[in-house]
């Protein structure tokens, strides 16, 4: 892969109560502490497309970049959407293939991936909670500095709060986005004669969306490397997921190349 996405997270709360009340009692005077993390939600994402509304969090995509994408999108086709374990009534984001590369790798993106105050539904009563909590994770773009947006976002989602509730974010973890020169000379000869003669196909860079902490810090120390940053993934695989799997067939082939192609440039 070229680039990886960046990564900030935190938790959102959000406080209207010293101690949950009757929602017969309370609703329709005292706000619900989840309609204000919805409002506040707003400040940051688009809900009917996604798209990210902070400036800060977007980069430009340049024409190099959209020809890259529509050149993956002609290899790939619709296996990048056909490979998600989705429900079957279930629609893309985008159906432009291309734009949906785009989407996942140079393009941020929000993700509510936990939350408190909230009971299980099956405890659940008829009571205005006290508070909500939800854990924020922003996927950001190569080229956009994680630790400049943490006083961003908390002035974003902090300031004037609806209704006057407490409202506090606060960031648990930040990592830079990764996005390397293009492999040139010997390195490059090798991988795509090595690549060639194994697979029967050359090369092709790709992006991943996720993050990859280590890499944003091994070129801020080594400005001028280049790297080969690659790894078995694609269709067939889930990583981090509770089914999380490897698709054996692809990582022999990548293992062959990659050991060909070091084995050619050790010479």
């Amino acid at each position: 892969t070229e680039s990886l996405r960046g990564l900030i997270s935190g938790t959102l709360s959000i406080k209207v109560s010293h101690e949950g009340i009757h929602s017969g009692t309370s609703g329709g005077s005292i706000p619900s502490s989840f309609r204000i993390a919805r409002a506040l939600l707003d400040r940051v994402e688009d809900s009917s497309s996604g798209q990210i509304l902070i400036p800060e969090m977007n980069v430009d995509i340049s024409d190099d970049l959209r020809t890259k994408a529509e050149s993956l999108a002609n290899v790939v086709g619709d296996s990048i959407w056909q490979q998600l374990p989705k429900v079957d009534t279930l629609l893309p984001v985008s159906d432009n293939t291309a734009d949906m590369i785009l989407g996942m790798n140079w393009q941020p993106s929000l993700c509510v991936i936990g939350a408190d105050g909230l009971p299980s539904v099956q405890t659940a009563g008829n009571v205005l909670r006290t508070n909500t909590d939800l854990k924020l994770s922003f996927r950001i773009p190569p080229g956009v500095d994680a630790d400049s947006l943490e006083p961003i976002l908390k002035r974003i989602l902090e300031e004037n709060p609806p209704y006057g509730a407490e409202v506090s974010f606060s960031v648990d973890s930040s990592a830079n986005g990764f996005h390397s020169p293009p492999l040139d000379g010997e390195v490059k000869r090798a991988i795509t004669e090595a690549s060639t003669l194994l697979t029967g196909r050359p090369p092709l860079a790709t992006w991943i969306g996720g993050t990859i902490p280590f890499m944003s810090m091994m070129q801020s120390r080594y400005p001028n490397a280049k790297f080969l940053c690659t790894g078995a993934s694609g269709p067939g695989n889930n990583a981090h997921g509770p089914d999380e799997k490897l698709h054996i067939p692809t990582a022999k082939r990548l293992t062959a190349v990659l050991a060909t192609t070091i084995a050619a440039i050790s010479r």
